[in-house]
């Protein structure tokens, strides 16, 4: 596998970790966090979508790495 299996956007890199610094967690405890949090209760709030979204970007992609 090529290590540019996946793009994202310039202005979205980082986001999803610098919210997680500002709770004081670490990446995959605020994406397993978020995922407990807000799965099945979006209730088609967008911000709570991309949130979710994001964490479960996060989780897989960190996956993915430990795989390798």
């Amino acid at each position: 596998m090529k290590d540019d299996w996946i793009k994202v956007k310039t202005k979205n890199e980082g986001l999803f970790a610098k919210e997680a610094k500002k709770n004081k967690m670490s990446t995959e405890a605020y994406a397993t966090k978020v995922i407990n949090d807000l799965k099945g209760k979006t209730n088609g709030d967008k911000n709570k979508v991309r949130k979710l979204r994001r964490a479960v970007f996060a989780k897989n992609a960190m996956d993915a790495s430990k795989k390798k």
